[in-house]
């Protein structure tokens, strides 16, 4: 099941995603907005709905002023 929307590492990805954007005190269409993207993108992200490519994650990281490198250690030991 490695790599797909049902994964562990995944379900990790979007769980951080999720706890970053609550933690900046931004709703899913401020944190769209701010990225370029569409409220539903984020929607569909954080549901579980859309696998995240790296430039995305990259573009969470970016919008939400954290750590990438520590983001992916966190959920590489997922």
């Amino acid at each position: 099941m490695n790599g797909t929307l049902k994964s562990s590492r995944h379900q990790a990805v979007r769980r951080l995603l999720k706890e970053r954007r609550m933690l900046a005190g931004l709703t899913q269409h401020e944190l769209a907005d701010s990225m370029g993207y569409y409220r539903s993108f984020v929607t569909a992200v954080e549901t579980g709905q859309h696998r995240v490519t790296i430039v995305e994650f990259i573009d969470f990281a970016e919008a939400l002023g954290f750590d990438l490198c520590a983001a992916i250690r966190r959920i590489a030991k997922r």
